[in-house]
């Protein structure tokens, strides 16, 4: 496995303030192209310098989900009475019966620690944050936010992985994959694409990408 340490220490050395830049990374891509993988191996490998945002969701925990670690499980009185607080930053209605939400404090914990923080979402989801990010100037993630989508492998590939995870419905199939033609219309909407590839090669264009965007803020900082 790649050592993902050089990604923070470039950064530092760029800036020379001794801490790099926390960044809010968004993900999105098809099932199976391999966001879970791709956030399991930074976090296990990134030397602490990543952290995983958690969403909120009112759908009913999948075996083996803990709570607080793959998702925040809620009602949806709670979820609804949160959503009229302003307590998300971003939220969505998911097949129209589940709410997921990404919360402001679930951001300002991971941003409190200096980590740059891993939020998987669909494309609706990350274009709202970039769009939070561009143009509100007091939110926590001005100028943060760096979009990334993981494209699929080809179509037979795909199919073997979501077989691989159960999804042995053909209509679940043909949905995921309908799905899959949908989001990579908005590919160009994202800062970055990476190709399939290995897990390896997937974490070595991700921190290229993170290393490049993290010095040119530490430059921009520096000379503003």
């Amino acid at each position: 496995m790649t050592n993902l340490n050089p990604a923070g220490a470039a950064a530092e050395r760029h800036s020379g303030s001794g801490q790099s830049v926390a960044l809010a990374i968004v993900i999105s891509g098809p099932a199976g192209a391999g966001k879970t993988t791709l956030c399991k191996n930074l976090l296990a490998n990134g030397g602490g310098i990543f952290s995983y945002a958690v969403t909120t969701t009112t759908r009913q925990p999948r075996p083996n989900e803990v709570d607080g670690v793959d998702y925040y499980f809620i009602g949806v009185e709670e979820f609804q009475n949160r959503q009229a607080r302003g307590d998300f930053c971003e939220h969505a209605t998911v097949h129209g019966k589940n709410f997921y939400g990404l919360t402001n404090c679930e951001l300002k914990r991971h941003f409190s620690s200096g980590r740059s923080v891993l939020i998987t979402m669909d494309v609706q989801g990350a274009m709202a944050l970039k769009e939070i990010a561009a143009s509100n100037r007091d939110h926590i993630i001005y100028g943060r936010v760096v979009t990334i989508f993981l494209e699929p492998p080809h179509p037979n590939e795909l199919i073997a992985r979501l077989l691989r995870r159960g999804k042995t419905n053909d209509g679940e199939i043909a949905n995921r994959m309908a799905s899959m033609d949908r989001e990579m219309k908005s590919v160009r909407l994202y800062d970055y694409r990476i190709k399939p590839g290995s897990p390896a090669d997937t974490v070595k264009s991700f921190i290229r990408i993170v290393n490049g965007e993290q010095m040119k803020r530490a430059a921009n900082s520096k000379f503003s």
